[in-house]
Parts: structure tokens; sequence; C-alpha cells
């Protein structure tokens, strides 16, 4: 601050002067807040690597990005510093920030990978797939360290095998190892055990196949459930070309009559809500809802991806074994083996049917529903899909239910300002506070069981980072002209192609190369395999 003297003469010798207070209005400047950000996901990160899309746990809105500038470091660790470039979409990382809060500027000073990203780790699944040297279990990509043995389970006890093609496809491994830059993990101990189809498999299958009748317009399950669905002959070939090609090949291979086949079915339910459900015998249902959800044939796969994943690792099974309503189905054995008659056949399978029509729509526990997820982004890649579209699918889910939250939030904040500037002191009431599962739900549950729908994007950008760091995406592809033309057809405002590969069969397969044979004898596609460098 400075003081000024002005001179003011009048009439006669007096001089007064006026003083004057001046204020230097000079710029102050931003001192940045040291913040480390945890639980932080890479959205994306390209040249000139100038910024880093981020997702935060929390404060989202307040970091979408950071600044990128040459004082910014990567580590690994501590110890090992990794050039910038090698940062990648899906990493978890810790972020240490200089944030300028007038500004609202975040610039990051450095980032390292979270504690957990590359360290031992377990994992449990199906034998899906081999090349080379790496096999596909899971979800993931793995290698067999060498030296390294894994021990046979059951009726395989007493065997040892050191290397992956050795083994089964099919199979069931456990597996433990240390995860490299690359996304692979080193196995240095697990089991492998033979999958068979159980008397509760059997069970529950036949048992499906007892109270569900499908007809042309509509699936019935029991007296209870009957669910529309739409059956015009080009939408339903389309659905099931992109259904077939996620079946995994040491599946199709097995012959029709195969005791441990699964005929997959795939049909769209006339239903607006968000959703798609998969039967134990290999029924897969798509809501003509989620339909107008997803952006593109990948994104599409992905779902059915994701419920082909739930029928093939018997997790109908798994929930049948802790099921009341199953239980209260004392001569569900009886009714599959035929060995009941008159009326106790007829009571018994009106349980069994009420029984099935409760469990074929709920849901699987969080555990299961991740897994599904993985299995499904492995699936949609080994058909030629982009692998990022499910993580864009769920990313996209997010961002509308913060949009209905911010909306009711705004909404309620506007209605309780307004009755607090009139005088009114009565409670709020908001007709909609009843209908919390419609809005937050979305975004902390996709419902009760699913996981968390940020946690599904974060577990997807995290295979994005590791299983799948190599692939080429440029192979892969989205199909947005063949889905458009679809969802074309389906809301009528034109006929569209018959099939994704010019079939009009719905059990046809599409055309196209021929896929290349491997020395398991399951078949491959064109597209590249997950965990393959450029």
């Amino acid at each position: 601050m400075g003081v000024n003297l002005y001179p003011l003469k009048f009439a006669g010798s007096c001089t007064f002067y006026l003083t004057l207070l001046a204020f230097n209005c000079l710029a102050q400047k931003e001192v940045p807040i040291n913040i480390v950000l945890k639980n932080v996901t890479v959205r994306d990160f390209k040249a000139p690597y100038t910024t880093l899309p981020v997702l935060v746990e929390k404060d989202e809105s307040r970091y979408p990005a950071l600044e990128i500038n040459e004082q910014t470091t990567f580590k690994k660790d501590r110890r090992t510093s990794l050039p910038l470039a090698n940062l990648k979409q899906g990493m978890r990382v810790v972020v240490t920030i200089d944030y300028l809060q007038e500004s609202n500027k975040a610039i990051a000073k450095e980032i390292m990978l979270d504690n957990g990203y590359y360290t031992t780790t377990t994992l449990e699944g199906i034998f899906e797939d081999i090349s080379g040297e790496r096999a596909y279990v899971d979800g993931q990509t793995v290698t067999l360290v060498k030296d390294k043995k894994i021990k046979g389970q059951e009726g395989w006890k007493g065997k040892e095998f050191s290397k992956f093609s050795d083994m089964q496809l099919g199979s069931s491994l456990r597996l433990r190892g240390k995860r490299d830059l690359d996304g692979v993990i080193n196995v240095e101990s697990g089991t492998v055990t033979p999958v068979l189809m159980a008397d509760d498999d059997r069970m529950l299958r036949k048992g499906m196949s007892l109270v569900m009748k499908v007809n042309l317009d509509e699936i019935k399950i029991g007296n209870k459930k009957s669910i529309p669905i739409i059956s015009a002959r080009s939408l339903q070939a389309y659905i099931t070309t992109i259904g077939d090609k996620l079946i995994p090949n040491y599946l199709k291979k097995l012959p029709l009559d195969h005791p441990d086949r699964v005929d997959f079915r795939f049909y769209i339910a006339n239903d607006e809500l968000v959703n798609a459900a998969a039967l134990p015998d290999g029924v897969v249902l798509i809501n003509t809802g989620l339909l107008k959800a997803v952006k593109n044939e990948a994104q599409l796969s992905a779902v059915i991806g994701h419920e082909v994943a739930h029928v093939l690792y018997k997790h109908h099974t798994a929930k049948m074994r802790n099921s009341n309503d199953w239980k209260g189905v004392p001569a569900a054995a009886g009714i599959v083996a035929g060995s009941l008659a008159g009326a106790d056949a007829g009571a018994a399978a009106l349980m069994l049917s009420e029984a099935v029509s409760k469990m074929s729509m709920n849901s699987f526990s969080r555990k299961k529903e991740s897994q599904a997820d993985r299995i499904g982004l492995y699936y949609m890649v080994n058909a030629g899909y982009d692998p990022r579209e499910a993580a864009a699918f769920w990313l996209g889910r997010i961002q509308e239910a913060q949009e209905k939250i911010d909306e009711k939030q705004m909404k309620n904040a506007g209605q309780a300002l307004a009755l607090s500037l009139t005088g009114n002191d009565s409670s709020l009431e908001d007709d909609e506070d009843d209908k919390e599962d419609e809005v937050s739900a979305p975004v902390s549950n996709y419902d009760a069981t699913h996981p968390k729908l940020k946690d599904r994007f974060v577990n997807l950008n995290f295979l994005l980072a590791t299983t799948y760091s190599s692939v080429d995406y440029s192979k892969l592809k989205t199909g947005e002209e063949d889905y458009k033309a679809f969802m074309d057809e389906l809301t009528g405002k034109k006929k569209a192609p018959a099939a994704p590969g010019g079939s009009t069969d719905a059990r046809k397969k599409p055309k196209g190369k021929t896929p290349l044979k491997q020395k398991s004898g399951a078949t491959k596609p064109a597209a590249t395999k997950p965990g393959t460098k450029k």
C-alpha cells in the first residue's frame, strides 16, 4: 500500500494537501497445494503426453485430468523409474500433485504404480486356450516358470505337468505367481483338476428343460414367469452369430451329444430394463433396453460374453447349493431321474418350477460377477472385438448414473433453499425418495449383488493395462456400422442385414477366413490373442 500527497491551492497564501491512499492491486501468485491422490486409474494416455485423464476414487470432478510437464516422473517403485510413455490405460497409480486452487489445475509431480499392482497373485479358473508358452486362465495370461510344475488333483492325482501344452483344455487350474510389466503372470506353483458335468449341474440343467418352454413370442418358466421375446429372423440371427463367436473353442469341438457340451441359445427379451441374463442350460436373454444402451457390436459382445461365462463357470450350480428354494424341493432329483410318477411327480414338478423360476433371474455374488466380467473380456478379444469398448460401456453407465444423482441432489438442494427463503421450515418431501435404487444404486451397486459400477470400470481397465497391454488394437473391431443397421431394424427405422458375416440362419457360422488349427485340436480366430506383441 502506498501514500500519495496531492497539493490543492486556494485563494490567498494557504496551500492544503489532500492525502490519498493508493492500493497496489498486484496479482498474487498461487501457492501450490501438495496433495497425494490414491486409488487413481489411468483412463487414457497418448502422445504428446501432456495430459493424463484419470478416474480418482474421491474428488473425481476436481481432478478429471492431470497436467504433465518435464518435471513429472513415473516410477514402478521408489528405486525404479520408467518412461512416461509406459503409462497405459487401466493402470492403478498413486499420484503426487501440485494443485492450483484458483485456476483449478492439477500438475502431476510423481506417478507411482500402486503397491499391489505388480506383485504375487493367485488365480483360479478354466484353462481356456494356449498360444506357444502362454496359456489363458481365468481371463488372464500366464506362463510357467522354468523347472516349476503343476500338480494333478482328483482324477489326475499323482501326475505332474511341466508345460501347459501337456494339459487338457477346459480343465480347472489354481495358480500362484508374479505379474510382470507386460501383465503376464509367471506361475511358480499350482494344481490342475479335470472338469466333468457333476450331478448338481445335470440336475439343474435338466430341471430347466422341464420347466422352461420357448414359444414363438415368449419364454415361459413354470406357470408364473413369462418373458416376451422378439422373434424376427434377421434380428435373431444377428444376436446368435455374435454369441456363437464368443463360445470358447474347447467347448465348440465337443460333439452335439457330448454330456459336457452346453447348447447356447440367444434371445432378445422385449424389456426396456438395461439388463441381460443367463440360464444354466445355456439360454441367454438380452433385453431391448440393454441393446439401446450399448453403442456398438463390441460392447454387446462384452455383455453376452459375461453371460456365457456365468454358464461355463457353473455359477448357477454354486448358487443352487446354497439356495433355500432348491433345498425346498426334496423330489427334484427324482423328477430329473424320472423315478416319480402321477400326483407325486406333478407336485414335485410344480415346486421345481417355482424354485428354478426364482433362481434363474437372481444375481450372483460380486466375486462371481467380477469373474464373469473378466472372462467375458477374454471371450470378446478372442472373437476379434476391441476390449476397450467394454470399459467404455461401463464408463458411460457411470456418467449416466452420476448425472441422475447430480440432478436429484440439485433438485433437493433447490427445494430446500426455496423452503428456507419462504420461511417454511417443514421437512423436505420428495416423491422420488423411495426410488433410491433407480438413481443412487447404479453408482453404488448395479444391483444388490453386482460390483459397483466404478469397480467394474476399474477392474476392466486393470486388465487392459496387464493382460491386454500389448494387444494390437488395430486388428480388432467395434462393429459400429453393423450394429447401427441392426438397431435400425429393431427400432423400425429400416431393414438390417441378416447377421454379421452374411449368415441368414441363426445357427450358421459367419463367413470369413478359415481358423488356424492348433496342436490342441481347437480352432483359433484370426484375432490377436491377449498378450501378443504388436
